[in-house]
């Protein structure tokens, strides 16, 4: 029986996003530079040139994951800041840090990747995405927590990004909100 239009496009996602994750998993384990286009695809269970029907190469694949990443991120922030419980800083960054915490392992291996020489200049610029969502959330904040002087919006973004960093790579949530909660104390 032949497939409907709506089955192609379902089987083409999948594999898509088959290659998207073996790419990544691939980029963490053996490094960017090292990975081959060949393994991503076996990893995938595709054949390499099926993996080129979708992505121009490995740069290509590791700026879509990037894309992809921030796109997360720019949902959470938005979905976040509509809450109406989210009143400041450590409100916005408790969701936040609960957020990631259930995606953690895919955040840890992609932190993994983007630390690597390689990878952040084929992505440069990508990775700067990432605090330009946090410092959305954090001029959104401003006003509703009365502008009270200490940090820049810039600071508060720097730091705010570190937090998570932090977080992501010890998965101590208990340190992480500490160190939010001193931060909206200084600010």
């Amino acid at each position: 029986m032949p497939r409907s239009q709506k089955q192609f496009s379902e089987l083409r996602d999948r594999s898509r996003q088959k290659i998207l994750a073996s790419a990544l998993e691939l980029f963490a384990e053996q490094g960017f530079g090292s990975t081959q286009v060949s393994a991503i695809a076996r990893k995938a269970g595709v054949a390499a040139g099926l993996l080129y029907n979708y992505f121009d190469g490995k740069e290509d694949l590791l700026k879509t994951i990037v894309r992809s990443a921030q796109d997360d991120v720019s949902a959470l922030v938005d979905e976040i800041l509509e809450k109406p419980e989210t009143r400041d800083l450590e409100t916005f960054a408790d969701s936040a840090l609960l957020s990631m915490q259930s995606h953690q392992k895919n955040w840890r291996v992609l932190m993994r990747v983007m630390l690597q020489p390689e990878a952040r200049k084929v992505a440069r610029g990508a990775e700067g995405g990432f605090e330009k969502h946090l410092a959305r959330a954090v001029k959104s904040l401003r006003p509703k927590t009365g502008g009270k002087p200490g940090f820049t919006d810039k600071e508060i973004t720097e730091i705010l990004h570190s937090i998570i960093i932090v977080y992501i790579i010890t998965e101590n949530i208990k340190l992480a909100r500490r160190l939010i909660a001193l931060l909206a104390t200084r600010r």
